[in-house]
């Protein structure tokens, strides 16, 4: 007995150490939090992103100050837990860096729900592209409202990629029903080969006037 008794110590002091070294080498932040909320383990990186220290283990989660703006990160972790479904919100920290931040139910080896994992992944980059393709569209969409000219920017495709309101009204469509399309689906009987040829002699751009003559 004595014997199976240190080998089941031994056995538990292997998997430990293996879970802390894992937990350790993973450059992504993880929090482990009990059905009751209380933090059990985290990694090195959620340190840093939530602002968690050593001694917040065992600390209920809604008792700490995490470095990221998400309120209501307790009723988020208690709705993932009671749906035994994921929950995933965008969330930035103090300095504005973006993460997407991730809960899952903990299920123990028996199956059953016993807490959550909270993960979060860093997203800034693909968020800031995001918000600059959108402010260069706004840009691009306002300068089309300002100028009284029929304008239409085609991709290589020869697919409308933006037009503006005058060129809509030339063709008697709405923008919406004109983006996306392909000029040989607009109203009109368009010479597509000499089109192209044209677009690509004037580097992109040809005046609408001559774009008339095509159709």
């Amino acid at each position: 007995l004595n014997e199976e008794h240190h080998g089941r110590k031994e056995e538990l002091r292997r998997v430990n150490s293996d879970l802390a070294n894992l937990l350790g080498s993973v450059q992504i932040a993880i929090v482990i939090v009990a059905g009751d909320l209380r933090i059990r383990r985290f990694t090195p990186m959620a340190e840093r992103v939530l602002n968690l220290i050593p001694g917040d283990l065992d600390r209920p989660i809604g008792h700490i100050k995490p470095n990221i703006d998400c309120p209501d990160l307790e009723a988020l972790i208690l709705e993932s837990i009671d749906l035994v479904a994921p929950v995933e919100r965008e969330v930035r920290d103090r300095s504005g860096h973006w993460y997407s931040l991730r809960i899952r139910p903990y299920k123990s080896v028996d199956n059953k729900i016993d807490g959550a994992v909270l993960t979060l992944f860093d997203i800034d980059v693909t968020k800031r592209s995001e918000q600059r393709l959108r402010m260069a569209k706004e840009y691009s969409d306002a300068l089309l409202d300002l100028v009284d000219q029929p304008i239409a920017v085609l991709d290589a495709g020869l697919r409308v990629l933006v037009a503006s309101e005058r060129f809509a009204r030339v063709l008697g469509k709405t923008i919406d029903a004109i983006v996306g399309r392909h000029v040989a689906d607009l109203p009109g009987a368009w010479k597509l080969a000499a089109l192209h040829e044209r677009i690509l002699a004037a580097g992109g751009a040809i005046p609408f006037s001559r774009f008339m003559e095509l159709c």
